[in-house]
């Protein structure tokens, strides 16, 4: 029986500092991924009549939205689950939006 090993040279990608923003087309497995590419988003959120102002980065206003949810749970001290309830869409109690 004869078994082939394939050796695989290591991924750049994890080679690379945090620190060193950098975009690899040539890596099979990460593609075009940039390093610290996420962007700054602002909520609002209207919880009760209280106002929460918070930041997050992310890499899409889906991921920021999840961020605040976690944030506010943390900060009113109740589950994320009853938080996002609060916030599925169907009211206008909260906007978030890319910060420039």
């Amino acid at each position: 029986m004869k078994i082939s090993l394939t050796i695989q040279k290591p991924c750049i990608c994890t080679q690379l500092t945090a620190l060193e923003p950098v975009v690899n087309p040539d890596c099979p497995v990460h593609g075009s991924l940039t390093i610290n590419s996420k962007t700054l988003y602002e909520g609002i959120f209207n919880y009760s009549g209280e106002l929460f102002k918070l930041y997050t980065h992310a890499n899409s206003p889906e991921r920021a939205f999840l961020n605040f949810m976690s944030q506010l749970s943390k900060k009113l001290e109740v589950n994320k689950r009853a938080v996002m309830y609060r916030f599925n869409g169907s009211k206008d109690n909260y906007y978030v939006k890319e910060v420039v």
